[in-house]
């Protein structure tokens, strides 16, 4: 099970043992509808009080949300953090695209932003008995009168996911190489704004340059600047959802010109960063004729 897997069992454990607080629905707010980009999502405030976007009798609202509280995001709704507020503030957001899952946990510091990322793309998508549990939840959205079973089928939804996440984890044969990747991925993922060079990388884990190399044109496909550099971007086009510059993004990332980043990931995405953050952010809100 590799460490992604076992960081957010761990997650997902914490909130199936809990006492849900107050559940929030963010409606589908018709100028900013995209159900492609903005999916279906369940976003929980682990620590502090952050200023969040929620769709409202068809339009946007920023709500303070306190620790505790559960935010059901329908799909096509506009639904995202927009600042930390006065403290420092943790959420773990769970989106539910038609390919895949995206899991992922924010730590923010007040004043300063983004303190620490971690995020994690599952390779299926929410199986049939996920999907009605979604379905359920949408509708109990537009019907009050199923507002006590809220609570319920959402950790019904967790204990699912968590299911998925053990038999994914649990399932696959690890050999020594495949745990030898594991590590090198483990590195890069915790290092995306570091050296990333591959004598940096061979040296980290003990390894041969050109085995590493040889390694990850096998597990990936791809060569290890490529796989690098898919990382980097990847982990930019989340940190685009937050109240962050391009140039606070381009470091974080690990590149050294934002000019070089807008670059790559119009290669990368088939648009510019800004453009991309107009269509697909949850916390970004565009102007209505964009």
């Amino acid at each position: 099970m590799t460490d992604e897997h076992h960081f957010f069992l761990q997650k997902i454990s914490g909130w199936l043992q809990t006492d849900l607080g107050e559940v929030v629905f963010s409606q589908p707010v018709p100028a900013y509808d995209d159900p492609i980009h903005d999916p279906q999502k369940l976003v929980f405030i682990e620590s502090g009080t952050p200023l969040i976007a929620v769709g409202r009798g068809g339009q946007v609202e920023s709500l303070s949300l306190p620790s505790g509280t559960v935010l059901f995001g329908a799909c096509g709704a506009t639904t995202g953090l927009l600042s930390p507020g006065n403290s420092p503030a943790q959420t773990l957001a769970i989106c539910f695209f038609a390919d895949y899952i995206r899991l992922v946990e924010y730590q923010f510091a007040a004043g300063s932003g983004l303190r620490n990322i971690r995020f994690m793309h599952t390779p299926y998508s929410l199986q049939f008995g996920g999907k009605t549990l979604l379905e359920l939840l949408d509708y109990s959205r537009r019907n009050p009168v199923m507002t006590s079973t809220v609570p319920y089928l959402i950790k019904a939804l967790l204990s699912l996911l968590g299911t998925l996440l053990k038999d994914s984890g649990a399932g696959k044969q690890r050999s020594k190489s495949t745990f030898t990747w594991r590590q090198v991925e483990t590195y890069v993922k915790n290092h995306l704004n570091g050296d990333l060079s591959r004598e940096k990388l061979a040296e980290s884990s003990k390894l041969n340059p050109n085995y590493l190399s040889m390694l990850c044109r096998e597990k990936t496909g791809c060569t290890l600047n490529e796989y690098v550099r898919k990382q980097r971007l990847m982990q930019a086009a989340i940190l685009l959802d937050l109240d962050l510059t391009l140039d606070e993004i381009t470091s974080s990332c690990g590149f050294q010109y934002t000019s070089y980043f807008i670059r790559l990931f119009k290669a990368e995405y088939g648009s510019s960063p800004g453009k991309y953050r107009c269509q697909h952010s949850t916390g970004k809100i565009p102007p209505p004729h964009a």
